[in-house]
């Protein structure tokens, strides 16, 4: 028995992967475990799928030269041909891990190769997921279908139809993202509209996001903590940028670690900045430390 048929056996079995997938598999994965796992991943049943593609993210994962930096990102293009081929083979929960997954973890550049697919499983399966995902890979094949979708009373509302929308050119509903953002003052409303506008992935999103580097906007939880919506500002850059190291929010320990992501803000966006950097935040627990 194969060690992918192994892992398979015990997902069949009801047992949930735990990583590291190395550790799982009993040693390091051979040439062949890819193709075998792409193979399960077509046709095994949905709960079987999700364990299979929780395993093939974390083998790519770690395999990442990003991961010992404390990224999580998947650049291998086999894996990313197996996660869109298998994983959005059935319409099941394998399927919603998989688009998942290319959704928070793949970059742009790598899921356009695979607009066809995407744009046809879109079509065959529309749902808010399934939309981000085309969102971030941009296909211009799937701009009349999202219009299309949007006309309907099913998705004319829905905020993944219109950030869908807005990332393949509707520039109206990008402008009203964009002004809602850059107006809010209201910790959750910034800290949400920060993840649609890095969803958007747009120039004009990710400017505006730019500009917003220096907010003293906080988000306050009562009797748990306080967080700088700065660091969802730059998380929403990291998820358009995943290999720019100084974006992880890990990375940000200092003052001068905000400062260095300004300097790159600059250098990338050419903004400027008509406040002063606000005090150094990152997250607060409670109860909050006062000052004498």
């Amino acid at each position: 028995m194969t060690q992918a048929e192994a892992a398979i056996e015990r997902f069949r079995s009801g047992e949930r992967f735990r990583p590291p997938a190395s550790s799982f598999l009993g040693g390091e994965a051979s040439g062949e475990l890819l193709g075998q796992l792409g193979g399960a991943l077509e046709s095994e049943p949905g709960a079987v799928r999700v364990e299979i593609v929780k395993l093939l993210a974390d083998l790519a994962w770690r395999a990442d030269p990003s991961y010992g930096k404390g990224g999580r990102v998947i650049h291998d293009e086999a894996t990313i041909h197996v996660l869109v081929k298998g994983g959005l083979a059935h319409v099941d929960v394998g399927r919603d891990a998989a688009l998942e997954v290319l959704k928070t973890y793949v970059p742009a550049e790598l899921l356009r190769p695979h607009g066809r697919a995407l744009t046809a499983d879109l079509q065959h399966a529309p749902d808010s997921t399934a939309l981000h995902v085309i969102a971030k890979a941009k296909p211009p094949e799937a701009s009349v279908l999202v219009r299309r979708l949007l006309a309907t009373s099913r998705w004319s509302r829905e905020e993944s139809a219109r950030v869908a929308a807005a990332a393949l050119g509707d520039r109206a509903i990008e402008q009203e993202f964009i002004a809602a953002f850059a107006s809010a003052t209201d910790g959750r409303q910034k800290v949400h509209l920060a993840k649609v506008l890095g969803w958007i992935g747009t120039g004009g999103a990710l400017q505006a996001l730019a500009q917003q580097m220096r907010t003293g906007v906080v988000l306050e939880v009562p009797m748990a903590l306080r967080r700088s919506a700065r660091l969802d500002i730059i998380g929403a850059l990291g998820y358009n940028f995943p290999d720019e190291v100084l974006l992880y929010e890990s990375a940000i320990r200092s003052d001068a670690d905000y400062a260095r992501i300004e300097e790159w803000c600059e250098r990338r966006f050419h903004v400027r900045w008509d406040r002063e950097r606000p005090p150094f935040l990152t997250v607060q627990g409670f109860p909050i430390p006062v000052r004498p």
